[in-house]
């Protein structure tokens, strides 16, 4: 009964937290002068627009949701779910935005496909995980915080800032739900700084995307990253049990298609938005 409730709390959380990317997507990819280069001012722009503000509560409702899942259920599986939303974002934006197009339609194909043979790979285990080492997980957090950093660092400095962005993000947000997940196991002293740190980090990074590209290849590409790497840290870090016989292979399978999903989404279209990224960028 726990684990059921758990999968439905991470059901509704892949719900609110993408209907939230979309709508503030929207918001600030509309905003004239929100840019790296005078960001208190651009983060001052989104806390006054109330459009923004409703995707951004839907947003904290999701998280709270998630957080919730993760007292019911194991890691992977709460992220298997989760990752879901993916395809929620697709449908918003095919249906309510610019059409996708065609590498964008793959690249969401794909990544749903993955995360469907994700949670095909999903069963009960076999009696209880190892217990985590702290220090390992501690490495784990810290090396993830500098790649993420990183990444943003790129993409302040090349002029299409998209991508390197929404992937800081993306991996950011992964961060802060693994050492979440650590909280919520008992290490909060240790990681807690991370929890919130990881969190600012992925929340700058991925409004400044929102300004340099679509949202499949912003928001999109970020919740896959979000999600695919607890997946993987549920198992080698926390020691959620890998099946054997088909489901493994499912699971191999879906690893390889969310990757390629992923590549696909960070293209950006050749367009007018794509041609002025890098004005918008220093503006």
């Amino acid at each position: 009964m726990k684990l059921c409730i758990g999968m439905l709390l991470a059901l509704a959380s892949a719900g609110a937290l993408n209907i939230g990317f979309y709508v503030q997507h929207n918001a600030a990819n509309e905003m004239v002068g929100f840019s790296l280069r005078h960001p208190i001012h651009g983060l001052i722009a989104l806390f006054s627009n109330g459009q923004w503000l409703l995707g951004y509560a839907a947003g904290w409702l999701g998280w709270g949701l998630y957080v919730a899942a993760l007292w019911c259920a194991p890691l992977s599986w709460v992220q298997s779910v989760a990752a879901g939303g993916v395809g929620i974002l697709a449908l918003l934006a095919h249906r309510l935005g610019k059409p996708l197009g065609e590498r964008e339609r793959w690249g969401a194909g794909l990544a749903v496909t993955g995360l469907v043979l994700l949670c095909v790979s999903l069963r009960r285990q076999a009696g209880s995980p190892h217990a985590i080492h702290p220090a390992e997980l501690l490495g784990v957090v810290v090396v993830g915080t500098v790649v993420a950093g990183g990444s943003a660092l790129c993409g302040v400095r090349w002029g299409h800032a998209a991508w390197p962005l929404a992937a800081s993000a993306g991996l950011a947000y992964a961060v802060s739900d693994l050492a979440a997940k650590a909280c919520v196991d008992g290490q909060v002293a240790a990681f807690l700084p991370f929890v919130v740190g990881c969190a600012v980090l992925g929340f700058v990074a991925l409004q400044f995307s929102f300004q340099h590209g679509p949202v499949m290849a912003t928001a999109g590409l970020s919740n896959l990253i979000n999600n695919s790497v607890p997946i993987l840290g549920g198992v080698l870090i926390f020691h959620e049990l890998v099946p054997g016989g088909l489901p493994g292979v499912a699971r191999i399978a879906a690893f390889a298609t969310v990757i390629v999903g992923a590549v696909l989404l960070s293209h950006q279209p050749a367009d007018r938005e794509t041609a002025d990224a890098s004005a918008h960028l220093v503006s």
